[in-house]
């Protein structure tokens, strides 16, 4: 049967038809494919799976090696032990997969105790050779299959000594001469003997000599015997260039005699009228020590003693009671050991009166006809090491020139003042003629005898003084006669006004003009007790400062009243920024005022200007505020009209 051929459809490709009939399969062949397919991957896995156990069965001993670092000598041998991880107890093979280039090595040799171990030694070629190297090597187990290759990395040092210090003791204090031990030890942690000839510096003494073997350990020991005091220190590389091998040396020499105080401040004996201090000499040695003790020009006191072992002596200094000046001079205390000197100081002595003439202390005109004029002559001496500023005083018809004068007296120096008695009523006449100066007033007693005239009389006769000399002290009792004063001059009023206001000025040869003025001052703090003060410090330091306080006192001459200024103790330095000075004025009445001025001293006890006066105060003491006791009753008031309330309305019945 034929069957004739069908014609295409018009618009459809034949592709499109095999597609069609591809889509118009049974579902059951298409999942049979998918099954088989899956199912041919399956096998082929497990084939793969199975070879690859097979080649792990056939080699299960299979080793694998790592890197290894090494540490070597130059031009020396070292042994390096090669390792492998592997399954199996059997001995494993280590083999050289490439050698050295700056050495050799030696056949590879079992470890004596595990089996998956190897040594081989690495001799380095020579010690100019470079001190890097490598080499590679592999392992297997029974002729199997062969590891892949490991790295040795070899590091070189080169063949020298290292020298450490391990520890150092300290030495101990000595007197010249005597001596001290110190001991240190000493390592070579390197690869080569060390031995070096030392030398050593005075005061040291060590070995002269030291020599150790690689890893060797040792001790040594240095003498410190210095000949003088002082504080030694010295380093010394054992091994040049070896920071670890650098000794640090310490030495102290301390004297046998101690010497104090470091600078003697004289004082005056009021006893003596002397300026004494003393030293004190304390031997530190076991034997007893000579000392020569020289003082200078003006101070006394030089000698030479012996000072006991483990004891003291001591040696008072100096100065005459008629050496009035101040004085600054070093002493010089010698002994074996070497000179010590000691700066010794003394400020002048202050000022001291002395009348010269008359020698009795008192003027005696004896018998003066009746308008006669007599005169006589009263010298007074400042015989102190400071200005004395004094004024003379006498009471009609007594007449003493100059008077009512402040007059400046330097030390050493004298001043006459002319006393004149004019005779006026008959019958003895006793005044005195009074000289203030000095912090005291002097009284000179006069006694008149006035008798009747037989001659017309002579106007300004003066007859011979009957003074008589003596060599008795002058009296200065005072008087307790009350006179009157003569009216002051209006020049007298001005200068007395000054001193009321700002008391007597320092003398000119006190001031150092290079010193400055203390400026800027300021209340740092205030309690009942104390106040804290500062001000800007200057440029020149001064040696220290010195605090005065006002004092007003009652003249009664002048029936006025005088500012003084005293030096204030009661004070003491205050810690301030580097800028600023100040101190603390302690031991003050509460809620009282004090004035003061602060000056700079220099080192010859000369002053600065003085600062301005500065009037504190210190804050009252803490009481119980006087509201305090109005609230107190307030509150009673109050609280006795609610219980009375209370009452009245019967809360506290039953």
């Amino acid at each position: 049967m034929v069957v004739p051929p069908t014609k295409p459809t018009k618009g459809i490709h034949p592709a499109r038809i095999s597609s069609r009939a591809h889509m118009n399969r049974p579902a059951w062949k298409i999942l049979f494919n998918v099954f088989l397919v899956l199912a041919l991957t399956c096998l082929a896995h497990a084939d793969v799976k199975k070879k690859a156990d097979a080649k792990k069965a056939s080699d299960p001993y299979a080793p694998e090696v790592r890197d290894i670092s090494a540490n070597f000598v130059a031009g020396q041998s070292v042994e390096i032990e090669l390792a492998a991880s592997v399954g199996s107890l059997k001995q494993v093979e280590f083999l050289i997969r490439q050698g050295p280039q700056n050495g050799t090595l030696s056949a590879v040799r079992p470890h004596p105790r595990d089996t998956n171990k190897g040594i081989v030694t690495y001799t380095h070629r020579d010690r100019n050779a470079p001190l890097a190297d490598r080499f590679t090597f592999a392992s297997r187990v029974d002729g199997g299959p062969m590891s892949a290759p490991g790295t040795v990395t070899l590091t070189g040092r080169g063949f020298e000594a290292r020298m450490e210090i391990l520890e150092v003791s300290t030495a101990s204090k000595v007197f010249p001469g005597g001596e001290s031990s110190i001991k240190f030890s000493m390592k070579n942690s390197g690869d080569a003997p060390f031995s070096r000839d030392m030398k050593w510096e005075t005061p040291w003494r060590g070995p002269t000599q030291i020599e150790l073997k690689a890893g060797e350990k040792a001790d040594f020991m240095i003498v410190f015997k210095p000949a003088q005091t002082g504080i030694f220190r010295s380093s010394i590389e054992i091994q040049p260039g070896t920071e670890s091998s650098k000794l640090l040396l310490y030495g102290e020499c301390v004297r046998a005699l101690t010497v104090t105080p470091g600078r003697l401040m004289l004082a005056v004996n009021p006893q003596t009228g002397a300026r004494e201090g003393t030293l004190t000499l304390v031997n530190g040695r076991a034997e007893s020590l000579k000392v020569d003790v020289r003082a200078p020009q003006r101070l006394e006191g030089s000698a030479t003693i012996a000072v006991p072992g483990a004891g003291k002596s001591s040696v008072t200094l100096r100065l005459p009671a008629t050496d009035v000046n101040a004085f600054r001079g070093d002493v010089i205390v010698s002994t074996v050991e070497g000179p010590e000197t000691i700066t010794t100081e003394a400020d002048a002595k202050g000022q001291e009166l002395r009348i010269e003439a008359p020698a009795n202390g008192r003027l005696e005109f004896g018998n003066i006809e009746q308008g006669v004029t007599a005169r006589d002559e009263i010298q007074l001496r400042n015989s102190g090491g400071k200005t004395a500023i004094v004024e003379a005083q006498a009471f009609p018809p007594l007449v003493v020139t100059p008077a009512h004068q402040a007059l400046r007296v330097e030390p050493g120096a004298s001043i006459s003042f002319a006393v004149s008695f004019k005779a006026g009523q008959t019958g003895p006449f006793q005044s005195e003629v009074r000289i203030a100066g000095a912090g005291s007033v002097i009284r000179i007693p006069v006694a008149v005898n006035v008798i009747p005239s037989k001659l017309p009389p002579t106007p300004e006769t003066k007859p011979p003084s009957t003074a008589t000399k003596q060599s008795k002290a002058p009296d200065l009792t005072p008087a307790n006669n009350e006179t009157t004063m003569e009216t002051l001059t209006p020049l007298q009023q001005t200068v007395m006004g000054y001193l009321r206001s700002k008391g007597m000025p320092l003398p000119k040869d006190k001031i150092n003009p290079y010193l400055e003025r203390v400026k800027d001052v300021r209340v740092l703090d205030r309690s009942p007790s104390s106040i804290s003060i500062t001000w800007k410090k200057p440029e020149i330091i001064p040696a220290k400062w010195e605090v005065e306080a006002s004092v007003l006192t009652y003249e009664s001459e002048s029936n006025s009243f005088l500012k003084l200024w005293k030096t204030l103790k009661t004070w003491e330095p205050l810690p301030t920024d580097s800028d600023k000075a100040g101190i603390r004025l302690h031991t003050l009445p509460e809620a009282s005022q004090i004035e003061i001025r602060i000056m700079g001293v220099d080192r010859d006890g000369k002053y600065s200007e003085p600062s301005l006066p500065i009037m504190l105060e210190t804050l009252p003491a803490w009481a119980i505020p006087s509201w305090f006791w109005y609230l107190l009753v307030v509150v009673a008031l109050v609280t006795a009209i609610y219980y009375l309330i209370r009452i009245r309305r019967g809360d506290f019945a039953k």
